[in-house]
């Protein structure tokens, strides 16, 4: 009789160990269904890291240019600045030269009237 309870003893081990099995293999496979989903939510992630490093990139290679171009056009604005202020010189050297040929030509008008002045002609 030991024989038959040791071979029962030893039935009921095993099947014991096959129902643990089992459940081990379940957990085992709800595990490697979730790395699976980790590894394609992973796979995103790298996927919009990418992207976004490649508009960074971008983004900075724009701001480079606007930044240039802002350079640029201080560098224009200044040389218009300076034009300005040449043309407006003489602009008034012209204007303080016209002004003295109208005074002398007035007084060229008023001598030709016996030194009276004309308001007409004013």
């Amino acid at each position: 009789m030991d024989v038959e309870r040791t071979i029962s003893f030893i039935l009921e081990q095993q099947a014991g160990w096959e129902a643990r099995w089992a459940k081990a293999d379940e957990r085992w496979a709800k595990a490697e269904e979730r790395i699976a989903k980790n590894e394609r939510q992973i796979e995103g992630i790298l996927k919009l890291l990418k992207m976004g490093a490649r508009q960074f990139v971008l983004n900075e290679q724009r701001w480079k240019q606007h930044d240039e171009r802002m350079a640029r056009l201080d560098h224009q604005l200044a040389d218009m600045t300076e034009k300005l202020a040449d043309m407006t010189g003489k602009i008034d050297i012209l204007i303080d030269s016209q002004i003295r040929t109208d005074q002398r030509l007035g007084f060229l008008e008023n001598k030709g009237n016996g030194g009276k002045h004309d308001p007409r002609k004013s």
